[in-house]
């Protein structure tokens, strides 16, 4: 049975797809995050830049950074920013699923 918390995650996840979809610049999510061995530790990061996954979710989540301001701090596109959520989100669900 989904629960609330599963619930608001799968809107979460809705919505950072519908806008990387909607975006100006259409790319898929793997072309917006990239893993290559020897570069951030193999983590998946963000393509092009030094920027995990990880770290934008500890910015968003648990320091409750906006996506703007995460963009704007480290010069990104708002599409990398979610592209970077819901990629979290996709492989790695809350409670692991």
């Amino acid at each position: 049975m989904w629960g609330i918390c599963s619930l608001v995650r799968t809107y979460s996840l809705l919505q950072y797809t519908l806008f990387i979809q909607f975006s100006s610049t259409t790319m898929s999510l793997d072309q917006r995050i990239e893993r290559a061995d020897g570069v951030c530790g193999g983590k998946p990061r963000i393509a092009g830049h030094r920027i995990t996954v990880q770290d934008i979710v500890v910015w968003h989540e648990r320091q409750g950074w906006s996506v703007d301001q995460i963009a704007s701090e480290y010069d990104l596109s708002l599409a990398d920013v979610y592209a970077a959520l819901a990629y979290y989100f996709l492989f790695f669900p809350p409670g692991g699923n």
